[in-house]
């Protein structure tokens, strides 16, 4: 009943003519339920805009509303539109269900509102067709923002809304994607009920940065399923592959290593199939990158080495970067650092010497190459190369890769302590009560000028030196041991040569001054083929 009384209270109050004694609600007996009639009685007298407004709004396939969506699937402008809503939550027909960044305010419908219009199905898919459109819109702005080099597939510009979102920046397009992605099931969802097949392949394809940067991989699963059975409906090849590839990098995400591969030989077949030696190449170091999250390192070798022989055959360097960087951290995390190391160091060069630079898979191969550099022994230099990749990370603004670097160094600085070292306790005795305790293991006493921890400024040993792996150093999952350079199929130098053919090789640059670049409007170029974790 308060709920009744507060329909009515509304209704009454934007409405003084009508006298409070004749009120169907607040004259009705106390037995009867009033929320019924106070909704119907508040939507009969709604004037004309606001009735209007709220019988298509009740048609948007969406949790929840904001006053640019409602504009555009109605077609109504966005000022009138904020003053219609604001009106109807006065009248208690929505609930104000908070702020959002980006979206502004938000509302949601109250239970019984929709069944009191009829509206016919042309009506619906009208609504339905502008709802997509608008936010096919805004996701493709928001994807040319944090991925420029996301490939586009066609669409359809049927209702382009008059005033679409505007992004910003970099933060405004995440934020607006964390406050979309919860109404965007149910707009896939009429999508597939009303044979808007393009439409849903479209919208799906174009939030790759909500399952990218924000690393929503349970939702990237469900989307893309539909969405491939979508394409395969719409009949566009571009788009079958899309999704596909896409379907594989979500299951490697999400740990399913055999569906991963499944679905990535599924879309190598379709590449062959095309004769797209492109698309060979990003799906056969998918396969890699496949095997290499599942720590099966010597089988993604070869994977991982024939996609960059590809990549050099294409002249692509980022991606053969990209494939150097799984190659050496496999290599290290097997026990041949001397291989790993100088691969990494090429990687880090190569991308930075890209027109323009690629900040983002530079700090990512530094992190790599900290941990090569622990599983090494230079547990100093391990640290300082984690940390400046943290920082890196940081200035991107990449949460999920800050989080990772962090557990980087994180177990890199515990590698760091010195054999019995103990941390300090807050409550010890005082100076003068403690005892000197004696350890019942001595180390030998370091040697002249030996700085603990290596020195940051000493140059990387040549790839021909070998180094000791010590027993229990980062990381703690795989084993060390030894692989001779033969059993890799070829040395550093050969692979790192197969994208050098055209200019002289690169020396390691000193360690603690990375190359580190500016940021640009491609920070966030990835190979799709490929996600690392």
């Amino acid at each position: 009943m308060p709920l009744a009384l507060g329909l009515a209270a509304g209704e009454a109050v934007l409405t003084p003519a009508r006298p409070l004694a004749s009120h169907p609600v607040l004259t009705a007996a106390p037995e009867l339920d009033g929320v019924p009639m106070a909704i119907a009685v508040a939507c009969a007298a709604l004037p004309e805009s606001e009735a209007r407004l709220l019988r298509l709004a009740a048609l948007i396939p969406a949790p929840d509303l904001d006053h640019l969506t409602v504009a555009a699937a109605t077609a109504t402008p966005a000022t009138h539109t904020r003053q219609l809503l604001e009106e109807l939550a006065a009248r208690h027909l929505l609930e104000h269900a908070g702020r959002q960044p980006v979206r502004g305010d938000v509302y949601r419908i109250r239970p019984g509102v929709p069944e009191l219009f009829r509206s016919s199905d042309d009506t619906r898919l009208l609504i339905v067709q502008r709802c997509l459109d608008y936010l096919i819109a805004t996701a493709q702005e928001t994807v040319q923002r944090l991925t420029p080099h996301h490939l586009v597939l066609p669409r359809q510009h049927r209702h382009h809304p008059a005033e679409p979102v505007h992004i910003a920046d970099d933060r405004a397009g995440l934020d607006w994607l964390e406050a979309i992605a919860p109404a965007i099931p149910s707009a896939l969802a009429a999508a597939r009920e009303l044979g808007e097949h393009q439409a849903l392949v479209v919208l799906t394809h174009d939030l790759w940065p909500l399952f990218h940067r924000l690393r929503r991989t349970d939702l990237s699963i469900a989307f893309h399923e539909l969405g491939l059975a979508s394409a395969r409906i719409w009949g566009h090849h571009m788009a079958i592959r899309e999704m596909t590839t896409t379907l594989a990098i979500s299951h490697k995400r999400a740990g399913d290593h055999e569906e991963a591969r499944r679905f990535y030989r599924e879309a190598l077949a379709l590449a062959t199939d095309d004769h797209d030696p492109h698309g060979i190449a990003q799906c056969t170091a998918g396969i890699g990158a496949t095997l290499y999250d599942a720590e099966r390192y010597a089988a993604a070798e070869p994977e991982l080495t024939r996609a960059i022989e590809l990549y050099a055959d294409l002249d692509d360097r980022r991606g053969a970067d990209l494939a150097k960087i799984l190659l050496g951290s496999a290599a290290a995390r097997q026990g041949n650092t001397d291989f790993g190391v100088p691969l990494l160091w090429q990687a880090i060069v190569d991308l930075g010497s890209l027109a323009p630079p690629d900040p983002l898979n530079m700090a990512r191969a530094k992190v790599f190459l900290g941990e090569a550099q622990s599983l090494a022994g230079e547990h100093g230099l391990a640290v300082a190369t984690i940390s400046e990749a943290r920082r890196e990370f940081t200035d991107l603004g990449h949460d999920h890769w800050t989080a990772y670097a962090t557990e980087f160094l994180g177990q890199a600085r515990r590698t760091l302590r010195p054999p019995g070292h103990r941390p300090r306790l807050v409550h010890r005795e005082p100076p003068a009560v403690r005892k000197p305790r004696k350890h019942p293991r001595h180390r030998a006493p370091p040697e002249p000028g030996h700085r603990p921890g290596g020195d940051v400024n000493a140059r990387l040993p040549p790839s021909t030196a070998r180094l000791s792996v010590p027993r229990g150093t980062l990381p703690c999952s795989t084993r060390n041991r030894r692989t001779s350079m033969t059993s890799w199929g070829r040395s550093p130098d050969r692979v790192a040569s197969a994208t050098t053919r055209r200019r002289g090789p690169a020396g390691p640059p000193t360690v603690g001054h990375l190359p580190t670049h500016s940021r640009t409007t491609n920070d966030h170029q990835i190979d799709r083929s490929f996600a690392m974790p």
